[in-house]
Formats: structure tokens, sequence, C-alpha cells
């Protein structure tokens, strides 16, 4: 949203970029550094020094890039922070398994915006899920239930959520929790079911780089 705008206000790339930058430095200390927010934050912001420096960004190397930073500032991440591992595998696996299921889909579901909503969850769940057994024990499918429901209702807690933070309106409040307590319903949706989940998975670390290899 910041590039653009300095961009349509006659501000050169470069300055522009700089501009973006000092703004996505400043999220990243707002939210906190976590594993996925630098992620998305190094990721982003060599999105927008890509065109600067004349080079066409691939999504592939831009996540390999993101994750050697990440490694180079926390290096213990690598073995003890799940985070950091569900976060890359995730978008792994957006960017290896959304499009091919969004192709699939495509015959059958002909709302581009849903059939989105699905290709990525089921590609994030497909990377994440052999991990997840073997980090926690634990898997679930209702994942794809959840976002369809949950995803749409992001943009417009973001929306409102930035009114309410610049102004006093209350009008935005009152559809702000609204929202947010439909993301908690979402939430709570696999709790009230009694299968589709699975826990106390013994799962060792060869057969979980197995299941990646035949993923891969």
């Amino acid at each position: 949203m910041v590039m653009p705008l300095f961009l349509w206000i006659g501000l050169h790339r470069r300055h522009a970029f700089m501009v973006t930058s000092f703004f996505l430095f400043g999220f990243v200390l707002f939210v906190g550094p976590s594993a996925s927010v630098a992620r998305a934050a190094i990721m982003g912001w060599l999105v927008g020094l890509a065109p600067i420096v004349g080079r066409i960004p691939r999504p592939s190397r831009l996540l390999l890039l993101s994750a050697v930073a990440f490694v180079f500032w926390h290096p213990w991440a690598l073995f003890f922070d799940a985070s950091f591992a569900l976060s890359f595998l995730a978008m792994w696996g957006l960017l290896l398994w959304s499009p091919l299921i969004d192709e699939k889909l495509s015959p059958w579901i002909t709302w581009k915006n849903v059939r989105a909503v699905i290709a990525s969850t089921v590609g994030a769940t497909v990377m994440t899920a052999p991990y997840a057994a073997w980090a926690f024990g634990q898997m679930t499918v209702f994942g794809l239930v959840t976002s369809v429901l949950a995803v749409p209702l992001v943009p417009w807690i973001m929306g409102l959520g930035i009114v309410a933070l610049v102004s006093d309106m209350q009008i935005a409040i009152i559809p702000l929790r609204g929202f947010l307590q439909a993301i908690l319903l979402i939430a709570k949706i696999p709790d009230s079911m009694g299968f589709g989940q699975w826990s106390h998975l013994s799962t060792g670390a060869l057969e979980t780089f197995g299941w990646y290899a035949l993923l891969m």
C-alpha cells in the first residue's frame, strides 16, 4: 500500500523504496520480529528492491534468501523455532502447490476468490502437515474449512482496525468487534467436531523426511 502511494504522488522509485523500507521496519518493530513477520518483511523488501537493481523477482528465490537472512540473524531457529519452520513451509506450499491446485479446481469452482483460498490453504497444509505431526504429534484437516470462512473477514478487520486506530470513529469499532468475534467462533469449529483431527501421533524424523521426499 505504501509503495504505490508514494509512486502515485510523484516520488522517485528509489526514494519511494527508502520510505517504504522505513515503514516496513516500523511495522516489524510494532508487531514483533517473529519468524512469520520477519519472513514476510524480508520478502516484501526484496520485491521492492528487485526493480531498482534491474532484477525480476522470483518468489522461490526470495523465500530462500529470506530464510538465509533470518537464520543469520537467529541461527537457532533452524532447530528450536517451530514458527520459523511452519512459516517457511507454508509459504513454500503456497508457491509450489497452490497454482497447480487452483488450475485443477478451475473447472469445478468458478468463484476465483473461493478457489484461491482453497488452493492456498491446501497447498500450505500439504507442506506443514508432516512437520506438525512430527513436532506436535497432532494433525487436522479442518484448516480448509476455517480458512474459507475466516480469510474473507481479514481485510475488513485490517481496514476497520486502521480506521479505529487513527480516529475516534466509534462506528468502526462495533463491526470490528463483530468480525473479531466471528474469527474466534470460526477457530472453535474443530473443537466441536469429533473427527478430522488426530493427536498423540508418533512420527519420527526419518519418516518426516520421507514424507517431504515424496512430496518433492
